[in-house]
């Protein structure tokens, strides 16, 4: 997380160098926790050791907002499992940026999302699969994956708390895709923020779990037609 901080800092400071006619980046992704209750195939985080504190996340912080970032996106591994999690959106919020997050919403709380309500723009949950049998081929390491979704939903729903659906398209679900969005527009999971359907990516991936996950672009374009003309809303 040291160098990960040395390396933002460092593109914070290259955009304020940049000549006027550069146009500087509106939002970015940061990750700030090294944890994740869940194992996805072809995750392209890397998990190192380490720990930013909060007073170095500050400093970066302001050398964004001056470099022209409007909004932050909290990732990881899982945001919500840096013990500071609420720090990182208040001293943004602070600077005058937008926050929102994207997280496995596996340890979402009723406590949690008190603090957060009005503070974040949405809350990006991934459903990958209308059932637990579909999302487990992808994501692993819990057996209750979709069911922790969906209560996490329920809880940033009494809060106030937009949600954007994300489903991350492998070989494995792609010819569910239209039981997924039939779920989402059902439960009304993405009426707020709306859904983001992406194909998976394999920068890290070896050649036998890319023969294993991946869909071709075709594929994925063709998928993506025969939802929107099956499921109204799909975007």
């Amino acid at each position: 997380f040291h160098r990960m901080a040395l390396g933002l800092q460092k593109l914070a400071e290259d955009m304020l160098k940049e000549p006027k006619s550069y146009k500087p980046l509106k939002q970015i992704n940061w990750a700030i926790s090294n944890q994740c209750p869940l194992c996805c195939k072809g995750c392209y985080f890397n998990f190192r050791n380490g720990k930013m504190s909060i007073a170095q996340a500050r400093e970066i912080a302001k050398k964004l907002r001056a470099a022209g970032v409007e909004e932050v996106i909290l990732t990881g591994g899982d945001p919500l499992l840096a013990e500071d999690f609420v720090e990182y959106v208040d001293l943004l919020r602070a600077l005058g940026m937008k926050v929102a997050v994207d997280t496995t919403g596996y340890t979402m709380t009723e406590e949690l999302a008190a603090k957060l309500e009005g503070k974040l723009t949405y809350v990006g949950l991934p459903i990958d699969g209308a059932t637990q049998e579909v999302v487990a081929t992808f994501r692993k390491g819990q057996d209750d994956t979709l069911s922790r979704v969906k209560k996490a939903i329920d809880i940033l729903r009494r809060h106030g708390i937009a949600v954007k659906v994300n489903t991350t398209v492998t070989r494995h679900n792609i010819g569910h895709l239209i039981g997924i969005g039939e779920m989402i527009a059902k439960e009304g999971y993405a009426d707020k923020w709306g859904w983001s359907v992406f194909q998976w990516w394999d920068t890290r991936a070896e050649p036998r779990m890319a023969e294993k996950y991946a869909v071709s672009d075709d594929d994925f374009l063709q998928a993506v037609a025969r939802l929107k003309a099956a499921v109204r809303g799909a975007a």
